[in-house]
């Protein structure tokens, strides 16, 4: 198999990996692009499959992997360019980079959503499971199986000792 994705792609193993590690790093709209050059990839690239992998899902790892590996070398190469950026680059490179700080915005705001979660909902049937001995690991399990809420045990363990604390300065329970 490894044979026909270097065949299809050109990378090696550790290529397509760090290809791939790269995609998970990317923003939304970023992976969206990457999709739509794999897309145009498979289209180049359908002649060279073997009738065995066209179309499957081999074929669209390797075609993913190729736009992630193609879109990574465009921004590095753009970032290492001595000469000057024209302005379509410099607002292209500013909005990439705006788009990862909101992102990272977005995911503070999902966390304290969870804070508010634990502290108006299951504050007490976290503290009554931890008063049973359960483990953080365990309390999430239960969390994500009875009360559909996916958070970590880390997290959790987190935002629970915190409430906690802020419970016992303002002398509540």
């Amino acid at each position: 198999m490894k044979d026909k994705l270097y065949d299809l792609t050109g990378l090696d193993s550790r290529k397509r990996t760090e290809a791939s590690k790269y995609y998970a790093r990317l923003t939304e709209s970023e992976r969206i692009e990457s999709i739509r050059l794999a897309f145009d990839l498979s289209k180049q690239h359908l002649s060279k499959a073997d009738d065995d992998i066209r179309g499957g899902p081999e074929f669209f790892f390797s075609m993913l992997c190729l736009s992630s590996w193609k879109m990574r070398w465009v921004r590095e190469a753009l970032s290492k360019k001595n000469k000057a950026l024209t302005e379509k680059q410099v607002l292209e490179v500013s909005e990439r980079r705006l788009e990862s700080i909101l992102s990272a915005r977005r995911d503070r705001i999902k966390r304290g959503r969870l804070a508010a979660l634990v502290e108006v909902r299951l504050y007490h049937v976290i503290d009554s499971l931890r008063s049973q001995n359960l483990s953080w690991r365990e309390c999430a399990m239960y969390l994500k199986r009875y009360h559909k809420t996916s958070i970590s045990h880390v997290h959790l363990r987190e935002i629970f000792l915190k409430i906690k604390s802020e419970n016992k300065i303002r002398g509540g329970s």
